[in-house]
């Protein structure tokens, strides 16, 4: 059997996550996961499922993509409410997990 040894160059991932690739590949991902929380997300007026906004670029030499809801009220949807008033939907978290199954 043979020992196998990888080096990884510092630079070089500085490079990668740099890359427009790497950035185009996490849009696209980001896209689907924002596509899924406005299909599953309560309608009780529509405002929220109409608040999602999708984040981009590279900030500290790192590329990212981020899926956020703009509305006041998304903590309260998306965490719940002491007491049983308003229950936690989730919707970021269940949008996320459905792309990675997919």
């Amino acid at each position: 059997m043979s020992d196998v040894r990888v080096e990884i160059d510092a630079a070089s991932l500085d490079a990668i996550a740099q890359d427009p690739e790497i950035l185009a590949v996490l849009v696209r991902k980001a896209q689907e996961v924002k596509a899924k929380a406005v299909a599953i997300a309560p309608r009780q007026s529509g405002d929220y499922a109409g608040k999602f906004k999708l984040r981009s670029g590279v900030k500290n030499g790192k590329a990212y993509a981020q899926v956020a809801n703009t509305d006041p009220a998304a903590n309260v949807i998306e965490l719940g409410a002491r007491g049983g008033k308003n229950p936690k939907h989730r919707v970021l978290g269940r949008a996320l997990q459905s792309i990675r199954e997919d």
